[in-house]
């Protein structure tokens, strides 16, 4: 697997994994490739809040402010564009995925793995993530929210 340095999330971003096994990092899931970097989720959602005219910090404290998303707030990357992420764990936290749901076609439980659950992306891709549905549900409903609520200005 190829590894850059740094990554611009776009449109194509569909989740960024915790890459544990590959000497840290990322693993990306776009629509059309998989790939690594070197950059921590974290790191890569802080750089391009920066590149979205704002700081993770103002795009958490603003979700926090108005809807009152205290813990794993989703967070509106790309204002302009819509491009927004919930994460499946504390922001912090080793094994914290970051998912677009824009690329969710549906979800469930994982039938084998207890405590995952599988997306189904639009593209027929299907990813898994270290969370119960509940949760996935939970923050997929936080995330239109909080997209909605920004988008139309309130």
């Amino acid at each position: 697997m190829k590894t850059t340095t740094e990554y611009r999330i776009s449109s194509d971003t569909m989740m960024l994994e915790p890459a544990r096994q590959i000497d840290g990092g990322t693993i990306v899931h776009e629509v059309n490739r998989t790939f690594h970097v070197s950059q921590e989720p974290k790191d890569i959602i802080h750089a391009n809040c920066y590149l979205g005219s704002s700081s993770y910090e103002g795009r958490v404290k603003a979700v926090r402010k108005f809807l009152m998303y205290l813990k794993r707030t989703p967070v509106l990357v790309y204002e302009k564009t819509g491009i927004i992420t919930f994460p499946t764990h504390a922001s912090n936290h080793l094994n914290c995925h970051w998912i677009f749901p824009a690329h969710i076609r549906t979800f469930q439980k994982s039938p084998t793995k207890p405590g995952v659950t599988c997306l189904f992306m639009m593209n027929g891709q299907v990813l898994e993530v270290p969370v119960s549905e509940h949760t996935v549900s939970k923050q997929y409903y936080r995330t239109n929210h909080v997209l909605r609520f920004f988008a139309d200005g309130s």
